[in-house]
C-alpha cells in the first residue's frame, strides 16, 4: 500500500502564485542588472580634464609593474571609470619632467602632468585593489575640480622606494 502512495504524485494547486512570485524574482533581478549597468555607464561617460602626453615626452625613469586604478581622492574603494582609467593591468611607468606617463597594455595610455601632481605617497591599495604594506606607488593629483589618485605597483619592492623618490620632484611644482 505504501508503494502505491509513493507512486502518486502531488497535485499542483498553485500554479498562479508560483508563476506570479517567479515573475517578480525574475524582474527585480533584471532591474537589479539594468540598474548596476546604468550606473557603470553613467561613470565612464564622466570626462575628465585630462592631459596628453607631449611628442617629445623622453623618459629618464622607466620601470615595469602593474596600474591598479585610478581612484577619488576621498574614497580609495571607488574606481574611476571615466577616460579609460578604470581598467587595471601591466604597464610601465615613465618618469620625466614633464610628468608620469603609465604606458599601458591594451588600454589608452594615462599622462598625469608635473603641475597637476600635488603629492606622492606609498600605500597600500587603490581603487579596491590591495597589495602588499608599501607596496603601491600613489600619485595625488587633480584633473579640474576633482582629486584623485592613481597607483601603480612595481614589480620589485626595490623599485617602490626608486619611483617614490624619482617622483618626489613633481610635488609642489606650480602649472606654467
Amino acid at each position: 500500500m505504501n508503494v502505491l502512495l509513493a507512486a502518486q504524485q502531488q497535485e499542483v494547486t498553485a500554479w498562479p502564485q508560483r508563476l506570479l512570485l517567479t515573475a517578480v524574482f525574475v524582474a527585480i533581478t533584471a532591474l537589479a542588472i539594468w540598474g548596476m549597468w546604468r550606473s557603470w555607464q553613467k561613470r565612464a561617460a564622466v570626462q575628465l580634464p585630462v592631459a596628453t602626453a607631449p611628442a617629445d615626452f623622453a623618459a629618464e625613469a622607466q620601470m615595469g609593474g602593474r596600474y591598479l586604478g585610478t581612484a577619488p581622492a576621498s574614497d580609495w574603494m571607488q574606481r574611476v571609470a571615466a577616460n579609460g582609467m578604470g581598467a587595471p593591468g601591466n604597464a610601465i611607468a615613465n618618469i620625466a619632467d614633464p610628468g608620469v606617463l603609465l604606458t599601458r597594455e591594451g588600454e589608452p595610455d594615462l599622462f598625469i602632468s608635473a603641475a597637476q601632481i600635488t603629492g606622492v605617497q606609498i600605500g597600500r591599495g587603490v581603487a579596491g585593489q590591495v597589495a602588499e604594506k608599501d607596496g603601491i606607488v600613489l600619485w595625488l593629483w587633480q584633473a579640474g575640480d576633482t582629486a584623485l589618485q592613481s597607483g601603480f605597483r612595481p614589480d620589485t619592492p626595490e623599485e617602490v622606494a626608486t619611483l617614490f623618490q624619482v617622483s618626489q620632484r613633481f610635488v609642489g611644482q606650480e602649472s606654467t
